[in-house]
């Protein structure tokens, strides 16, 4: 029987952390090694921990300083045992069938990667949790080229995420998540799907994700969102050298990026040097990029769309 190695970092979490943990504890599918690396949480975070591995000898607890998320799941990497790897962020949840209906799905398919679908929880609300198991329709992806294309377009959402992913475990011999970034799936993810031949997408809303104001994701636009901007800039050098293909749907989707971080820092009233870098780092692809529609609006109505940005995203 398969193993399952279910990697959950912990910071700051004590709130939810015991919801998180009992949701993996209780999967229908038992063979799972439950790696809880505790970030140097300041909180009761570690004793949990701690109460929890007493409880379930399937829980290994790793304490460790302070790196922040990536530095977290790759120490939880670095000692998983398991055939295939699960992310899990401790404030979430997974409905009780999501290990089981995945690892069937990838040992079905032979795939490499299997995911499913989500749906967003938010904070002091009830949510009906039941889901109808009875039809589990998929989508199987068989060649490298359509499963990479998946990083530009729509037909999987949120595909550059890390979690709601299971992963064969060899697909991380030799990646992992930048330390001290945030954004570290985007980082990665080409990597990943770079070295997926197959690829399977269960349409089930089996990974539950909680919207509350504290977390990274919450938090106002600072400097350090920027790290998006460079995350796509690496998948352009990376597409270059390894999926030349893709070079020019790359391109665009930096492009984009960088547009959009632009107007958010000079929203953000971010320092003018950033603001500055940024606009000349777009301006450089004005006349080369003459397809881009994004580029277009930028150079001919600037103004136009700025409040079509700050309408979506603001």
């Amino acid at each position: 029987m398969k193993k399952i190695s279910v990697i959950i970092p912990v910071y700051k979490v004590e709130k939810y952390l015991s919801n998180c943990l009992n949701s993996v504890i209780k999967q229908t599918y038992k063979n799972l090694e439950i790696i809880v690396v505790d970030d140097g949480s300041p909180d009761q975070c570690p004793q949990i921990c701690d109460e929890y591995a007493e409880r379930d000898s399937r829980i290994k607890v790793i304490h460790k300083k302070n790196g922040g998320l990536s530095s977290a799941r790759n120490a939880g990497i670095d000692v998983a045992t398991g055939d295939y790897l699960m992310f899990v962020d401790s404030d979430d949840t997974l409905n009780e069938h999501m290990c089981e209906i995945l690892i069937n799905q990838l040992i079905e398919k032979d795939a490499d990667i299997a995911m499913s679908s989500f749906r967003n929880v938010y904070e002091n609300k009830v949510f009906n949790k039941d889901i109808n198991l009875k039809k589990i329709k998929s989508i199987f992806i068989t060649q490298k080229d359509d499963v990479f294309d998946l990083l530009f377009n729509k037909r999987i959402p949120m595909i550059m995420l890390a979690w709601g992913k299971l992963y064969k475990k060899e697909l991380f011999d030799n990646i992992r998540y930048p330390d001290g970034k945030i954004h570290e799936d985007e980082f990665i993810i080409h990597e990943l799907l770079n070295d997926c031949n197959k690829f399977v997408f269960v349409n089930l809303p089996l990974y539950n994700y909680l919207i509350r104001n504290t977390s990274i994701t919450g938090e106002c636009f600072t400097e350090r969102r920027l790290d998006c901007v460079e995350a796509k800039q690496n998948r352009v050098e990376f597409i270059k050298k390894n999926r030349n293909l893709f070079l020019d749907k790359a391109i665009n989707q930096y492009i984009n990026v960088l547009i959009l971080y632009y107007f958010k820092s000079k929203w953000a009233n971010l320092n003018e040097g950033i603001i500055s870098k940024l606009k000349k780092e777009i301006d450089g692809f004005v006349e080369k990029n003459k397809n881009n529609k994004v580029l277009k609006l930028y150079k001919y109505f600037p103004w136009l769309l700025e409040i079509i940005l700050k309408v979506k995203y603001k």
